[in-house]
């Protein structure tokens, strides 16, 4: 391996981080390579400024704070919306469970953000789903901004259409919602069978935040 690369394997899957000094990219600069192997960027350059990638991150569910599963790898899919409690010890693919407590990131730095993968399945019909945000209370509260990309750590350059984008969204409100129709309406996100895909999750009013980490959930409902 080259030198100054450094090599994390998680969960099976390989990251090739580059060094942060140089690695700053544009939001609509990060590389998708499929398959199993793929880059993210260790850092964002956006118009408010600079976003780290959190790889790693604590996980609660629902209204259950006492019961946290540490240092999960958060860059998949299945590590969040694959269990509904703390004691499941075995992820369902996604779409994962609908309707669950909600996965609660317990740890979200305000200038990080999350990427989590996942891998439409080769038949789905017309599955449909989306996401809702819930937070506990913050001093002025976090809002966030969701992405669905098939690229890692994208907000603009790589997403199916617009409706794939909800910015600026306050506590208690819908984010991004995906299907597989045709019929949809404009301001959904569709996605293609047996192609790969992230959740790119960031906080929106970093600067307003007072804490450096916030608590953020994120449901995730879906039918058939």
């Amino acid at each position: 391996m080259a030198s100054g690369i450094g090599e994390h394997r998680l969960a099976g899957v390989m990251f090739l981080l580059a060094p942060i000094a140089s690695a700053a990219a544009d939001a609509s600069d990060i590389i998708f390579s499929g398959g199993f192997e793929w880059v993210c960027s260790p850092q964002l350059a956006l118009p408010d400024g600079m976003r780290t990638w959190q790889p790693v991150g604590n996980i609660s569910y629902g209204s259950d704070t006492t019961h946290v599963r540490p240092n999960v790898n958060i860059t998949e899919w299945d590590n969040l919306w694959g269990f509904s409690s703390v004691i499941d010890s075995v992820p369902v693919s996604w779409p994962g469970f609908s309707d669950a407590p909600a996965p609660t990131l317990r740890n979200f730095g305000k200038w990080n953000y999350v990427a989590a993968h996942f891998r439409t399945p080769a038949a789905p019909g017309n599955l449909s789903g989306r996401f809702g945000y819930s937070e506990v209370p913050s001093s002025p509260p976090a809002r966030v901004t969701m992405a669905i990309s098939s690229a890692c750590g994208d907000f603009a350059a790589h997403l199916p259409t617009p409706g794939c984008l909800k910015a600026d969204v306050e506590a208690g409100n819908a984010l991004v919602f995906w299907h597989f129709s045709t019929t949809a309406p404009d301001t959904a996100c569709p996605l293609q069978p047996g192609a790969d895909y992230y959740v790119n999750i960031m906080i929106a009013n970093p600067e307003s935040v007072v804490p450096q980490a916030v608590v953020v959930g994120m449901n995730s409902v879906w039918q058939p």
